[in-house]
C-alpha cells in the first residue's frame, strides 16, 4: 500500500550518502499539478493571482511551481553526515499525485463531455488518498502537530521530574547508579525555568502524519460526498491549506475545525475555480448545497481557512478584504482559565493549569481570539 511505503522512508535511517543536486530540495505542500486548475489559462505556465495575509499592498502573479513550497520538506536526513532520502516524494509525486489528476479532470470537465460523474473504486480510492494526506501535508497541519507535541511533552516531563522515585529508577535502569533527590529537583527546577526545554522533532510531524493516513482514508471512506458546479460568475479561490474542514451551526454559520465523524461536519475542496468537492454528514443535514448563496459561503470558508497564501485566477476585492480582515485559524490547548497557542511558552502554561487545578485540558482549532 502506498501508506506503508511512505511509512518506510518516514524515520531516519542511513542510507549512501547522496549529492544534494540529485535531491529535489523544494518540495511542495500543494501539488502544481492541482494549482494548475486555478491559473489564468488552466495550466500549470499559466499565473496564479496570490494574495498574502502579512502583505496587503501586494497583489502577485505567480506560476504554481514557485508557491506552496518549502525547501526539503519532505527529505529524511540519515544518521551518517550528508545522508538524505526524497523517496516520500517520489512516492507521492508517482502514487498519490499522478493518479489524482485524471479523476479530478473528470469530476471538473466530465460534466460538459456527457460524463456521470460516477467514480470507480479505483478511482474512489485514489480520490481518498490524495485528500488524505493534502490535509496532512500542509504547514497548518505541521504547526497543529508540533504544538500538540509541545505540550504533551512539557506535561509528561514536568509531572515526571516531580516524581522523584520514577526519575531515579528510570536513571538506575540507564546508569547502574541512584539519582539523589537534590538533583531531581535541579531537574525540575531547570525545566521551569526553560533551561531544559522540550521542542518537537523536526521530521516527527510528518512520521505522525503518515501513520495517521491509512485511518484517515477509511474514515472519508465512509463519509457521503459530492460534487458541485458554481453559477455563473461565482469563481472559487484556493490556498495554502486547501481542504477546508468546518463545523456548520446553521445554514449561515460555520466554525472551523472539528473532528471527521461529527454530524455536522462539511469538508471542502476546491478542483477548480468553478468546480468544489464536498464531504461529510452536514451534506444529508443542510439543504443548500449548490445554490449561488452556498457557494459564496465556500468561497469566505476557504479565504478564512487559509494559513497565509490565497490563490486565485484572478483578482477578487471581496475576497482580497475578507483575507485582511480576518485571522487565520490556530490550534489552542485550552484549559479552564487559560490556553497555550504557538509562540506562547509551554511551561509557563503548564505551570498555570497545574496552579489552578484546572484538571483535562482540550483543543480548538479557529481563528485566534482578539
Amino acid at each position: 500500500m502506498i501508506t506503508q511505503s511512505l511509512a518506510s522512508h518516514c524515520c531516519p535511517v542511513a542510507e549512501e550518502p547522496w549529492v544534494a543536486d540529485q535531491l529535489p530540495r523544494k518540495n511542495h505542500w500543494v501539488p502544481v499539478s492541482y494549482l494548475a486548475a486555478f491559473t489564468s489559462d488552466g495550466s500549470p505556465d499559466g499565473l496564479l493571482t496570490v494574495r498574502d495575509r502579512e502583505a496587503p499592498e501586494k497583489c502577485l502573479g505567480l506560476p504554481p511551481r514557485s508557491v506552496a513550497v518549502e525547501r526539503d520538506l519532505y527529505v529524511v536526513r540519515g544518521e551518517e553526515e550528508g545522508s538524505m532520502n526524497d523517496e516520500v516524494e517520489r512516492i507521492l509525486a508517482s502514487d498519490v499525485e499522478a493518479p489524482f489528476i485524471p479523476v479530478r479532470n473528470h469530476l471538473v470537465y466530465g460534466h460538459a463531455h456527457g460524463l456521470t460523474g460516477t467514480l470507480s473504486d479505483e478511482d474512489c480510492e485514489v480520490l481518498r488518498t490524495f485528500l488524505a494526506f493534502q490535509h496532512v501535508r500542509t504547514p497548518a497541519f505541521r504547526e497543529q502537530l508540533q504544538l500538540l507535541e509541545e505540550w504533551v511533552g512539557v506535561t509528561h516531563a514536568h509531572t515526571l521530574f516531580a516524581d522523584h522515585e520514577r526519575v531515579s529508577a528510570i536513571h538506575q535502569r540507564a546508569t547502574g547508579k541512584p539519582l539523589t533527590p537534590e538533583v531531581s529537583k535541579d531537574l525540575l527546577r531547570a525545566l521551569e525555568e526553560e533551561r531544559i526545554q522540550i521542542r518537537p522533532q523536526p521530521k516527527g510531524w510528518l512520521t505522525y502524519a503518515v501513520g495517521q493516513l491509512s485511518d484517515l482514508i477509511r474514515i472519508i471512506e465512509k463519509l457521503p460526498w459530492a460534487v458541485f458546479h458554481s453559477p455563473p460568475g461565482v469563481l472559487l479561490p484556493t490556498s495554502d491549506t486547501p481542504l477546508v474542514v468546518v463545523r456548520r451551526k446553521s445554514s449561515e454559520e460555520f466554525v472551523h475545525g472539528g473532528g471527521w465523524a461529527e454530524p455536522n461536519l462539511e469538508a471542502v475542496f476546491p478542483l477548480s475555480p468553478t468546480t468544489v468537492l464536498v464531504l461529510g454528514q452536514a451534506l444529508r443535514r443542510f439543504a443548500d448545497h449548490g445554490s449561488e448563496r452556498w457557494f459564496r459561503q465556500v468561497r469566505r470558508r476557504v479565504t478564512s481557512g487559509a494559513r497565509r497564501w490565497l490563490y486565485m485566477r484572478q483578482d477578487d476585492d471581496e475576497l482580497a478584504h475578507l483575507l485582511y480582515s480576518s485571522s487565520a485559524p490556530e490550534m489552542e490547548v485550552e484549559y479552564p482559565g487559560g490556553a497555550f497557542t504557538r509562540g506562547q511558552s509551554a511551561i509557563r502554561a503548564v505551570l498555570d493549569m497545574k496552579q489552578k487545578n484546572a484538571g483535562s485540558a482540550l483543543t480548538r482549532y479557529g481563528p485566534r481570539e482578539p
